[in-house]
């Protein structure tokens, strides 16, 4: 098939097209040789007339004078006109109608951020989630007014001035409360709706109405009568109030940005109310809980959270004493905020051989810290921070103690034998060197060497009782610490008087005290508070002479590592920002939000920013169905779909 040229509109002759191409910069060679085999010239020239050929085509054009033109372009290999057709008119508007449309689309309604659209996001799951919570009370509320009515009937029918006494008609309630996370609901009775002579408030308080109405309603009960009315509480997850689990996620995404640099959220009490704590403004945390009790997991979510904010090496730098052999912080080495230098090698201390030389060290750092405060004329840390460049600053140091009884308890870490032989070897090096050096005549010389020896006796002396001696190190270093932006967290599974001594306590202004004994919680809170603490996490906080009961945080390994790896390579991990989400938060999350509703769609629009695939959820709650889980300590059965019921968590 041959190949047709189409010419520019007007042009009918090649000779004039061809000046035309030169001066855009168009080669027409290959074109011409299509025209000149394919076309019948349209008009013939004189020169065919009188039976001579014409000259061939040529690239050149002459004009009139006779004298070649050259014409600069750019580049010749790319024409500056498209002689291909363009669409004019009412086809061209057509053409450009979508792109128009978008254009003032986005003019009126321009496109959200991403903080706007999690705000809106957020906004419709709080719609959708108060649209369930305000089915649930209605459900309590028509069941409670049920059967205390009948419980009042059965009650009212006995009274011994029946004449007195009209019949308790149905019990309504003008209004309800609730928390952020949904624990814990509060219905206050309308008074007006009851007749005369009847006096809700006793029939309410009477144990026994509140022992037959906790098992129909599900849940723990408490009937309150003042002043102000007739309460019932109806307590959704536990017997206060206070969730019995909480993820790191759901108490570090709400945590103000505006708060202090190195405040820490401790955990979520009564009514949703979110603690925290600010261990630079009331200086020293002391965490304390036996076995179990969470008291490891809150010193490690401490540490991640800081790392998770983005502070710095720059910003503090971490000492870490870890005498589980290392097991407890293992995760933490090679992170560059561990302190590390000739005595204190990786930041993490994990034999008690090294303690005494770090804590002497700290000594040495805090002594060179308030000499430099006190030639600039600084009072403390903070004011120094704040006068200095950003290279100049100084870092807060933060020393963790993992386990504080195993030091204090620590008797002897050298026997009296091996004291003895290291005290001889002493004197024999001293003498060797005093006599080698030649500074027997010399007083000043010899003064100073038998001064170093006396000091490195005192130090083996203080081995042979050195729990005794490391506290009295510890008392003596928080004492003037703060000033120089040293900070100790000590964390002990045993707080009894002897581990920790009124001179510890007394520096110690803030107390996260887990699960513990009698005789522990009596020594650091001075009450019973904190015996028997449940479920795992529980804690009594302590702030400024104010005690405070919250559940505290779980993290796990696994976001311990991920955290870690972001702070240690600045490499942000897929799935960090988000955590990883299992199906005990999936269960949650329906409980507090959808009702127990397991709907794959509704669950998948919820956590699919949090890169959990639908697939992933549609399977995992398959292999679910029929089973008994425990949600945040209770029990649920997961029931399957039926032919007008989706997949639910059902109470067990």
């Amino acid at each position: 098939m041959k190949r047709k040229l189409k010419l520019p509109p007007g042009i009918r002759d090649m000779h004039l097209l061809i000046p035309m191409a030169k001066r855009r910069g168009i080669s027409i060679e290959h074109s011409s040789r299509d025209l000149s085999s394919s076309s019948e010239p349209v008009e013939s020239s004189s020169r065919e007339i009188e039976g001579k050929m014409t000259k061939p085509i040529s690239a050149e054009s002459r004009p009139i004078s006779g004298k070649i033109k050259e014409i600069e372009v750019d580049d010749p290999d790319k024409p500056s006109t498209d002689l291909r057709w363009h669409p004019k008119g009412i086809l061209l508007r057509i053409i450009r109608l979508p792109g128009t449309i978008k254009r003032n689309w986005e003019i009126f309604y321009p496109p959200k951020t991403e903080a706007e659209q999690k705000e809106k996001q957020d906004l419709e799951t709080l719609k959708s989630r108060t649209t369930l919570v305000k089915k649930e009370i209605h459900k309590y509320a028509r069941q409670i007014s049920k059967d205390l009515g009948q419980l009042g009937k059965k009650e009212l029918i006995f009274a011994p001035d029946q004449g007195a006494v009209k019949r308790l008609k149905l019990v309504r309630f003008e209004c309800a409360s609730w928390d952020e996370l949904f624990n814990k609901l509060v219905l206050k009775v309308n008074s007006d709706t009851l007749p005369d002579n009847v006096s809700l408030s006793q029939l309410a308080l009477d144990p026994k109405y509140s022992l037959d109405l906790a098992p129909r309603v599900g849940h723990d009960i408490k009937w309150e009568s003042d002043n102000s009315g007739c309460r019932v509480t109806i307590f959704r997850k536990g017997k206060s109030g206070i969730p019995d689990f909480v993820t790191i996620e759901e108490l570090w995404e709400k945590f103000p940005d505006n708060r202090p640099r190195f405040a820490l959220p401790v955990g979520i009490g009564d009514n949703s109310t979110r603690y925290w704590i600010d261990p630079t403004a009331n200086p020293h945390l002391l965490v304390a809980g036996s076995t179990g009790g969470g008291k490891s997991n809150y010193v490690n979510s401490a540490i991640c959270f800081w790392l998770n904010r983005g502070l710095r090496p720059e910003d503090f730098r971490l000492i870490l004493f870890d005498l589980k052999k290392g097991l407890e912080f293992h995760s933490y080495l090679g992170l560059p905020h561990l302190y590390s230098d000739d005595t204190i090698k990786s930041g993490v201390i994990e034999t008690l051989a090294d303690v005494r030389p770090a804590m002497d060290r700290l000594g040495e750092i805090l002594d060179e810290r308030l000499e430099l405060l006190k030639q600039t004329g600084f009072k403390n840390f903070t004011e120094y921070n704040l006068a200095m460049k950003p290279g100049k600053r100084l870092p807060a140091f933060f020393i963790f103690y993992d386990e504080w009884a195993r030091i204090r308890l620590h008797r002897n870490i050298m026997t009296k034998a091996n004291a003895s032989k290291a005290v001889l070897k002493l004197a024999s090096a001293t003498t060797e060197d005093i006599l080698r050096e030649g500074v027997g005549s010399n007083h000043d010389k010899l003064l100073e060497k038998t001064e170093g020896m006396g000091k490195e006796v005192l130090k083996i002396r203080a081995n042979q009782n050195f729990g005794v001696q490391c506290e009295e190190d510890l008392a003596e270093f928080t004492n003037l610490a703060r000033a120089a932006g040293l900070f100790v967290v000590l964390a002990t599974q045993y707080p009894s008087a002897e581990v920790l001594s009124g001179a510890i306590r007394v520096n110690f202004g803030q107390k996260i005290v887990m699960s513990t004994s009698q005789g522990g919680s009596q020594s650091v809170l001075g009450n019973w508070d904190a015996v028997g603490l449940n479920p795992p996490g529980r804690c009594i906080l302590e702030d400024q002479g104010q005690n405070y009961q919250c559940q505290t945080a779980f993290i796990t390994t696994k976001q311990i590592t991920g955290i870690v790896e972001r702070a240690t390579t600045g490499k942000i991990l897929p799935r960090l920002e988000k955590f990883d989400i299992g199906l005990e938060e999936i269960f949650e999350y329906a409980l507090h939000n959808r009702g127990g509703s397991l709907e794959v769609k509704d669950l998948w629009e919820y956590f699919r920013q949090k890169h959990v695939g639908r697939d992933w959820i549609y399977n995992a709650l398959r292999e679910e169905e029929g089973k008994t889980v425990t949600v945040a300590g209770e029990k649920f059965i997961v029931r399957p779909r039926g032919h007008h019921t989706g997949r639910r968590l059902e109470r067990f």
